[in-house]
């Protein structure tokens, strides 16, 4: 966030994470030198990898069940207390198929509104929510528009745009909205940081991995394996074409019945398709 640095010389800062799962935004603000007290996630299969890769202390808790007396007690004695939540987005997806998720107020949407509620009785000085894009559209999700109306009211700075993060270094075509507030000045995202020159592709993230079979994993990096596959999926494999091929370069017989029906198509490529070594890959979705 482009609030500069020198902003924060001798202050005590302290930071809390909504929605924490296995820490990726914590460590990121780590990385950059700021003070994350804990993060509070429901789903303790998370804590392990956030522990591992963190300082800051897991709480299992839900945030239905976390009070603002909790989070100021957190942030005992912050001069600058900023408080960060990525809520569950998935009733916000535009994969999401699910139309009860359109609900002006859909119980799905209530972890949003609960950060929300947090902010107002808490009160931090920084405040940073991101989500799916889709969530900006406000005639679809009245929620967001509630959101910053009442960061306003409570007297905040708001930035919110939505950013492709493969301008930002990730070797992943993928949009997301985030949001920034504060109650000390004026907030905005940093300028893109990597563009055609330098953009992160997937040969950049991958290629100096070595090859393994189906169902193996490489010994000295036990995150570089693979599924193993059933002699029809291998057909369809090497039936793919490099640089972007999907079932519709294959041959019929080889193409699953569900995805000749209407609503198997817009399937076809997410599932089965082959990334680009030269370009980004594309949005890794929860259920890949």
């Amino acid at each position: 966030m482009a609030m500069r640095r020198r902003a924060f010389h001798h202050k005590s800062v302290k930071a809390v994470d909504l929605f924490c799962g296995v820490g990726g935004l914590t460590h990121g603000l780590e990385l950059e030198g700021l003070n994350v007290v804990a993060g509070i996630d429901n789903d303790n299969s998370c804590q392990y990898a956030f522990d591992q890769n963190n300082r800051a202390k897991f709480i299992d808790a839900d945030i239905e069940a976390v009070t603002p007396k909790d989070v100021k007690r957190l942030f005992d004695g912050a001069d600058i207390r900023i408080l960060i939540g990525c809520a569950p987005c998935q009733p916000f997806s535009s994969l999401n198929k699910n139309k009860s998720a359109y609900k002006s107020r859909d119980e799905r949407w209530s972890p949003l509104e609960k950060f929300l509620s947090l902010v107002q009785k808490v009160k931090p000085e920084i405040v940073s929510m991101e989500n799916v894009a889709e969530l900006s559209n406000e005639h679809k999700y009245p929620v967001f528009g509630k959101f910053v109306e009442t960061l306003q009211k409570l007297g905040y700075h708001i930035h919110f745009e939505t950013i492709n993060v493969s301008r930002y270094g990730v070797a992943q075509r993928r949009k997301r909205l985030v949001l920034l507030a504060s109650l000390l000045g004026e907030i905005e995202m940093i300028p893109e940081t990597h563009s055609g020159e330098n953009i992160v592709t997937v040969r950049n993230a991958i290629a100096h991995l070595p090859p393994i079979k189906d169902g193996q994993s490489h010994k000295s990096d036990p995150l570089h394996r693979s599924s193993k596959l059933s002699p029809k999926n291998k057909e369809r494999i090497q039936a793919t074409p490099k640089n972007g091929g999907g079932p519709k370069d294959w041959p019929s017989a080889l193409i699953p019945d569900c995805y000749k029906k209407k609503s198997g198509k817009s399937f076809m490529c997410s599932v089965y398709g082959r990334m680009r070594w030269d370009e980004p890959a594309p949005t890794i979705t929860t259920h890949c």
